[in-house]
């Protein structure tokens, strides 16, 4: 590729992204304004697996790119549709874009983005985050309800849940209740650097009402367990509350491989749910129904529970078909990574902790 300083054009911009993709490995987007061919150009690009996110729309002739739909929404920009994975893309006032294909290895969205992350009014990859999460909760009451258990009330826990503890309600025929009221001005916690930080923000983050736990069977929901620890003084505040019997369903798998593509899970040593993976099956690649088993045990007796209900995996692939990636519930990472990778990110992570404990 020839270098300049000035007067840059699309095919200089487009080598140059091909020589990034080609030296880079992981998840990203990447969104860069320029001027190129003596116009004004925003330049849009998205990995080869499109595991994250990235949607494109136009308002009043301009181009915007963002990660989730949203973003168009409050900006009242109409959504034209995602940048696909390896996809480059060239957008110019009131000109149709121009594409370039440096090399799809195929869709492997991020299934966490719609179980946790995402907004429930977002659409990504042409899918609705409401609707695959209220296809989540359809799953779960499947699962709950198999294991033969009652509840007398539904209750999530606010706010990515709410679609999904509905949905879960109105299939097992159970009162949906909101049990915590939520502050609106703490993060989300899971991804805290350290345990104090999380629980200070947990007890900012939720309050209860006792009349909606107070002398019944309560079935709790959640998105995730990652790490446990927040989510059992959840538990404990609503025992205070009174509740005779607390079940708890989460509208995913579990948590047993970390994430490298992005999502800070920590090691696996770290993961709540891979504590309880029998050793036999340790480093098997899935969850099948006796390790599952195993782990809502495990889970259960830790965070003072009467039960625990994990939606399975084939739950999950029912309420979104597509291909996506979901490494972190079956260990199938779509970018493979090598051992010495591995160890680097993780020993990365370990100082990290190490770090926060020392401040």
């Amino acid at each position: 590729m020839r270098r300049r300083h000035k007067n840059h054009t699309t095919e200089d911009a487009v080598a140059a992204l091909k020589t990034t993709f080609e030296q880079t490995q992981g998840a990203y987007s990447i969104v860069a304004a320029m001027i190129l061919d003596g116009q004004q150009t925003l330049i849009a690009a998205r990995d080869p697996f499109g595991i994250r996110p990235a949607v494109w729309g136009r308002k009043d002739g301009s181009a915007i790119v963002a990660s989730e739909s949203v973003a168009l929404d409050v900006l009242d920009a109409h959504l034209e549709g995602d940048i696909a994975p390896g996809e480059v893309m060239i957008l110019r006032p009131n000109r149709e874009p121009v594409r370039f294909d440096l090399g799809s290895r195929g869709s492997a969205p991020c299934i966490f983005e719609y179980i946790y992350f995402a907004r429930p009014d977002s659409v990504m990859n042409g899918q609705s985050v409401y609707g695959v999460r209220l296809g989540l909760g359809h799953e779960l009451a499947k699962a709950f309800k198999a294991k033969g258990l009652e509840a007398d009330v539904v209750i999530p826990i606010p706010d990515t849940s709410r679609p999904s503890a509905n949905a879960l309600a109105e299939e097992l025929g159970l009162p949906y209740r909101e049990g915590f009221i939520k502050n609106r001005y703490t993060g989300r916690t899971f991804i805290m650097p350290n345990q104090g930080e999380r629980t200070n923000a947990l007890r900012l983050k939720l309050n209860p009402i006792r009349s909606e736990f107070d002398g019944r069977r309560v079935l709790v929901v959640d998105d995730s367990i990652v790490r446990g620890s927040t989510l059992k003084r959840t538990i404990q505040i609503i025992r205070e509350q009174g509740a005779s019997e607390i079940h708890l369903a989460i509208h995913s798998p579990p948590v047993i491989y970390p994430c490298y593509y992005g999502i800070d899970m920590s090691t696996r040593e770290e993961l709540a749910a891979a504590a309880f993976l029998p050793r036999c099956e340790a480093g098997d690649l899935s969850t099948p129904q006796a390790s599952q088993a195993a782990i809502e045990r495990g889970l259960a007796r830790r965070l003072g529970l009467d039960s625990l209900t994990y939606l399975p995996l084939s739950g999950l692939r029912a309420a979104f078909p597509e291909n996506c990636c979901a490494a972190c519930f079956d260990g199938r990472y779509p970018l493979k990574l090598t051992d010495e990778q591995v160890d680097w990110i993780e020993k990365d992570r370990r100082a990290c902790v190490q770090r926060e404990l020392i401040l």
